[in-house]
């Protein structure tokens, strides 16, 4: 079968996109599954109470995160190598028989296998995202790296709403559900995406050989850090955050968690094509981490409510810079080394979510005991303003540089 490289353009439906895009949401569904059923199932497996649950669940979170860390560039690197589906329909494989072997896990020996194992099975993200700039031109990759995001963005909203749900049967139904919808994925990629990608044909819209510029690409992906690691607040503190400075309850806190994810899913639908194609790659990137740091900078002091859901909504529509960035790395790379670079950087939030939620609880917790001279459960949101800050100057006098000559991303 003949791979193209824009199917809108010959008049085929994009099914290929929208698989890709389910792929994510899948993904993403069955890591936020677990989430609520986790303090029964540990308990099942001898946690001794809620606290020692928490810490036991804690390393669960870092065994997964390091597992994806190492994963993502080698998985990424294999799908240049051997082609993206025949790697994606592997690793869903992986995936969906590790969560069958955690329904039946009888220890937490085994839980932490197979948390490794999800980890580095369901580094699919970056290898989605290689394969969507694979099939678009270079004026709709953004848009289409934004289809990706808001599917992930929506799929970690519904994972623990679905789970939730399912634990109404079992602490371990969620498992169930979590390999079925693998299932359903595995027959939608066999069925919607190509084998291995043809040479891309000259004049589809990108140099028919571009050159891997590591200059720009290291410059790039330190921006692209920096802004992974101020986010990191976010799910870091924030169910603390607001507990401790308004007194919200968990409901109040999934909300809010939830409005956050909708308003960002429908800046990267919307927003992010708009302000792609109006202003350029760089102006976006650099809009979205002016508006975080605003954002953060709002939540550290907010004392009411709407200042509250401003800050969210503002933090938000500032997350459009991520595909934005990922796809002025991807003009930088020819096509076989697609897989690489989405590699790298998915490997840049990994570290980022390690290094990240540990940076920001242990400030929270400095500027939080009850007999310290200042309170400020804010404080983690200061931190990530200044690093959103550091990396727009960053990729003003920095990234932008390397990436101004003529034919580059924006």
């Amino acid at each position: 079968m003949e791979f193209s490289r824009d199917p809108e353009a010959l008049g085929r439906p994009p099914s290929g996109r929208a698989a890709l895009c389910m792929i994510v949401f899948t993904d993403m569904v069955g890591i936020g599954l677990i989430i609520p059923v986790m303090p029964d199932l540990l308990a099942e497996l001898g946690a001794l109470d809620l606290g020692s649950a928490a810490a036991i669940g804690g390393w669960l979170v870092f065994a997964y995160t390091a597992a994806q860390l190492v994963a993502a560039p080698l998985l990424g690197w294999l799908s240049d190598r051997v082609g993206r589906k025949q790697v994606i329909v592997v690793a869903l494989v992986g995936l969906m028989l590790d969560y069958l072997v955690m329904y039946f896990a009888a220890s937490l020996l085994v839980l932490f296998i197979g948390r490794i194992v999800a980890g580095a099975c369901g580094a699919t993200f970056p290898i989605a995202t290689a394969y969507m700039a694979d099939i678009s031109r270079p004026e709709n990759r953004t848009a289409n790296f934004g289809l990706i995001e808001a599917a992930a963005g929506i799929g970690l909203i519904a994972g623990p709403a679905i789970g939730g749900a399912a634990s109404m049967l079992d602490a371990r139904a969620p498992f169930l559900v979590a390999a079925l919808l693998i299932g359903m994925n595995i027959a939608c990629v066999l069925v919607f995406l190509e084998g291995r990608p043809a040479e891309t044909p000259t004049g589809a819209g990108r140099d028919a050989e571009t050159p891997l510029r590591l200059r720009p690409l290291l410059a790039v992906g330190s921006v692209f850090l920096l802004a992974e690691l101020a986010i990191q607040a976010l799910p870091a503190t924030w169910a603390y955050f607001v507990m401790l400075a308004f007194g919200w309850s968990a409901v109040d806190t999934g909300l809010s968690i939830a409005a956050y994810g909708i308003c960002s899913a429908i800046a990267q639908i919307f927003i992010l094509p708009f302000a792609a194609k109006r202003i350029g790659n760089k102006a976006t990137v650099a809009a979205g981490l002016a508006a975080g740091a605003g954002a953060f900078a709002l939540l550290a002091i907010a004392s009411q409510p709407w200042a509250v859901a401003v800050g969210l909504a503002v933090g938000a529509a500032g997350t459009i810079a991520f595909p934005a960035l990922k796809a002025m790395a991807s003009r930088e790379a020819p096509d076989e080394a697609q897989g690489r670079v989405q590699g790298l950087l998915a490997g840049a939030t990994s570290l980022a979510i390690l290094a990240g939620s540990v940076a920001m609880t242990q400030v929270f917790a400095a500027f939080t005991p009850a007999d310290r001279t200042i309170f400020f459960p804010g404080a983690p949101f200061v931190l990530a303003s200044i690093v959103f800050i550091v990396a727009l100057l960053l990729l003003l006098f920095g990234a932008g540089q390397s990436m101004s000559k003529p034919g580059r991303s924006r």
